[in-house]
């Protein structure tokens, strides 16, 4: 696997989770801050980063995999 792949696969990854993690948040600030007081939100924020961002990380992770996977065999 030469450098300009590996350089690939990480900026495909950067792409996917910064998308994910772009539609999460939108989607959970126009689900549930309406319903969330202050102090709530600043509770939620650690769980948020702590558990939804490594998850999301994770499947992109395992998206680009598969998509690769995929291609390699139709080729």
């Amino acid at each position: 696997m030469n450098i300009i792949k590996i350089l690939q696969w990480i900026a495909a990854w950067l792409v996917g989770v910064t998308l994910n993690f772009g539609i999460f948040l939108i989607s959970y600030k126009y689900l549930t801050f309406p319903f969330l007081y202050e102090e709530q939100r600043v509770v939620n924020a650690p769980y948020i980063f702590g558990y939804v961002f490594p998850a999301i990380m994770l499947a992109t992770l395992i998206t680009i995999i598969i998509f690769s996977v995929i291609t390699k065999k139709k080729a």
